[in-house]
């Protein structure tokens, strides 16, 4: 009995290991032959966001990250979210990368930050969206982040030209209850009829 339970611990963490390691996947050469991507396409007739005062990401620069896809997959890459787009993008081989089946994925980490993609029709005609995790359970608390666009333009008289601009502004709160649509939060009536 008493090299039993040794010998059960051992293959319990044994088989606990192979299990989990399965489920990881690291090099981005695996998520090109496991996950649906595009290219990043160009915005506005090739007008590059250099050109464009402000930023349409949380972050310029690409931060280590997780993607946990419906397969169980789980993909350790370097993200970043364009807010403007709406889209979750890695980099590999130079070239820009966005998810074109987000439906596919569970979550995205981005360093702390965790984000949920939600189809908006369930006949999926209409685009979802991404919305960051504040806290999850039976009724998760969401935070969409939002960056609008200005056209540049041009002088008039006593106004100076403005350049094309991304300007960040109108961040909502979304309670979603049970897996149904998230629910705009205006105010505490609207969490309370929730």
């Amino acid at each position: 009995m008493k090299i039993f339970i040794p010998l059960f611990i051992f293959l319990s963490l044994i088989t606990y290991k192979q299990a989990s390691s399965q489920f990881i996947i690291k090099t981005l050469k695996d998520l090109e032959t496991s996950v649906r991507f595009a290219k990043r396409h160009s915005f506005d007739n090739e007008k590059s966001y250099s050109d464009i005062e402000g930023t349409p990401y949380l972050c310029e620069d690409f931060k280590p990250g997780e993607v946990y896809t419906i397969d169980s997959f789980l993909y350790k890459v370097p993200l970043r979210y364009n807010i403007y787009a709406d889209e979750i993008e890695f980099k590999m081989d130079n070239i820009t990368h966005w998810f074109a089946e987000p439906q596919n994925i569970v979550y995205v980490k981005i360093d702390e930050l965790v984000f949920v993609y939600i189809q908006l029709d369930t006949n999926k005609n209409k685009k979802g969206s991404y919305y960051e995790l504040l806290v999850e359970g039976k009724n998760k608390l969401l935070y969409k982040r939002n960056i609008t666009f200005t056209e540049a333009q041009g002088p008039k008289p006593y106004i100076e030209a403005k350049p094309a601009q991304f300007q960040k502004g109108g961040d909502k709160y979304f309670l979603q209850i049970n897996n149904d649509l998230p629910q705009l939060i205006t105010n505490t009536k609207s969490i309370i009829k929730a």
